[in-house]
């Protein structure tokens, strides 16, 4: 195995190698986090503005506790505090942090506490792993590689079923509960017994505030999921018919096209302008298909109803009358405003 040097030499400044597998994962983290909240509907730029409260919160509180710690063992070498290990507690910090900022913006712009936690996740997974993998190349710790391996098989597993096998909020929960159940496996450094609870605990709380949230939820009845699940596949169905009958009428790819407007301008003008219609209403269809797929997949796993953005119940003449919709009136409202 090839050996890594513990610094690294950027225009003769000695770096420790350490330092820029946490500067990777940071950036790891910021744009999973966004790329993710975008995807999911929130506002870019206050997506940005958490990540980046993160991120600066947990910088400053690691590099003041570092010191803090060379402080102590130069000049009170016997505090308790440096019984702790010092990585372990940054760890949990980088993990603990983030929620604690995420509850806030949530509170501020009425976001749905749970689908933000399971994003968060995705960004945690990739920064750990960027430790993780760091501690392995620098001090060949083997416990860090299996963790590694784990971190990425979990990160496949959410890929896989976030959103479509389990409810926003009951992914952060496994997952913590993971890390906790990590700590104790492999990582049994000093206090690792007491991160490893509040982990644990935390993971416990909010799969059960979760669940309380559903079970008191009115639900909607079967008569009325059933009759939306058969309207949206009509419409999926017309949709996809509609989307066939346009690519048939593509002016580029008519008979004859080649030999009527090759010396004709005006007509070469008329076909691009057409196509470029013809474009923007299949585009328009794609987009009304993706709605109601997500509208489909939500009646699958039980979330119909309930507001991607902000968790909050849809209006149910709402549903009646935009049976795709997965956004409730005023975060529909506010996504339109940002197209």
């Amino acid at each position: 195995m090839i050996n890594i040097s513990e610094l690294v030499k950027i225009f003769e400044i000695s770096i420790p190698l350490y330092f820029l597998f946490i500067v990777s994962g940071v950036i790891a983290y910021v744009f999973i986090v966004w790329r993710e909240s975008v995807k999911d509907g929130f506002n870019a730029n206050k997506v940005f503005d958490m990540t980046l409260s993160t991120t600066l919160f947990c910088g400053l509180l690691c590099f003041a506790l570092w010191r803090y710690f060379e402080w102590n063992k130069l000049y009170n070498p016997i505090n308790w505090i440096l019984s702790i290990d010092l990585q372990l507690l940054c760890v949990f910090i980088s993990v603990f942090l983030p929620v604690v900022v995420a509850l806030i913006f949530c509170s501020r712009n009425k976001w749905s506490v749970y689908r933000v936690l399971d994003i968060l996740t995705m960004g945690l997974n990739f920064f750990l792993f960027s430790i993780s993998i760091g501690v392995y190349a620098i001090y060949k710790a083997e416990n860090y590689l299996f963790f590694s391996l784990l971190l990425i098989l979990i990160y496949v597993a959410i890929l896989r079923f976030r959103g479509y096998k389990f409810t926003s909020g009951y992914i952060f929960s496994v997952y913590i509960t993971f890390v906790a159940i990590c700590m104790v496996l492999f990582f049994r450094n000093p206090g690792y017994l007491l991160f490893s609870c509040v982990l644990f605990t935390i993971g416990i709380v909010n799969f059960f505030m979760r669940r309380r949230i559903i079970m008191d939820r009115k639900p909607l009845t079967q008569e009325f999921l059933d009759k939306i699940k058969t309207l949206l596949n009509r419409k999926e169905k017309k949709l996809h018919q509609e989307e066939l009958l346009l690519h048939s009428e593509d002016p580029y790819l008519q008979e004859g096209r080649s030999t009527d407007n090759s010396d004709a301008l005006d007509d070469a003008i008329l076909e691009d302008v057409a196509k470029e219609q013809l474009d923007d209403r299949i585009n328009l269809i794609k987009r009304v298909k993706t709605q109601v797929r997500k509208a489909l997949r939500a009646l699958k796993i039980g979330t119909y109803g309930k507001c991607e953005v902000c968790g909050r119940d849809i209006d149910s003449a709402r549903l009646k009358a935009y049976p795709e919709t997965t956004y409730c009136l005023d975060c529909a409202k506010k996504l339109d405003e940002q197209e």
